[in-house]
């Protein structure tokens, strides 16, 4: 239940801070953070650190497949080259850190349209993009849909057969 509230929290918070002003950062921010509290909850682990650790671990192990692909594919580094997941993540982590640690809120735009976006300048090379925040958002939410159903109970062969 736990994990279910905080997704709802996250995923909102970072939808809702959009209406107010557009600040790509703080909605990464809160998507990072429910990215990292779900996988931390869903592994039991209630101590302080391992973030980046476990921010990796929810793209690794809860997003599917097909997502996976969609980030690779429209978050890249140089227009013909893909990044790695691991590379998107921690570029994605930086950001958060970005706001976090130093106050930046300002440093990352999503595509609005789909269309190549200059996603992240701050880093050498920048970071490009053609995934919009409604796309990362649902990522994120599916991600934690899946963690928290990898909780659930299996069926077993039904004793009736």
């Amino acid at each position: 239940m736990l994990m279910m509230h905080q997704t709802q929290r996250l995923v909102t918070l970072s939808r809702e801070i959009m209406k107010m002003k557009r600040r790509d950062s703080l909605a990464i921010l809160f998507l990072i953070i429910c990215c990292e509290n779900i996988s931390k909850l869903q592994d039991g682990y209630h101590r302080e650190g391992k973030s980046r650790y476990y921010v990796r671990r929810f793209f690794s192990d809860f997003v599917d497949s097909p997502s996976q692909e969609q980030l690779v594919t429209k978050m890249f580094f140089e227009i013909d080259e893909q990044a790695t997941l691991e590379q998107i993540v921690d570029t994605l982590y930086a950001v958060r850190c970005d706001v976090v640690h130093a106050g930046k809120y300002w440093g990352f735009s999503f595509s609005d349209d789909g269309g190549i976006t200059t996603a992240a300048d701050g880093g050498e090379p920048p970071l490009y993009t053609r995934i919009t925040l409604q796309q990362f958002s649902d990522i994120v939410a599916h991600g934690c849909i899946r963690a928290m159903s990898s909780l659930l109970p299996t069926a077993g062969p039904n004793p009736s057969s």
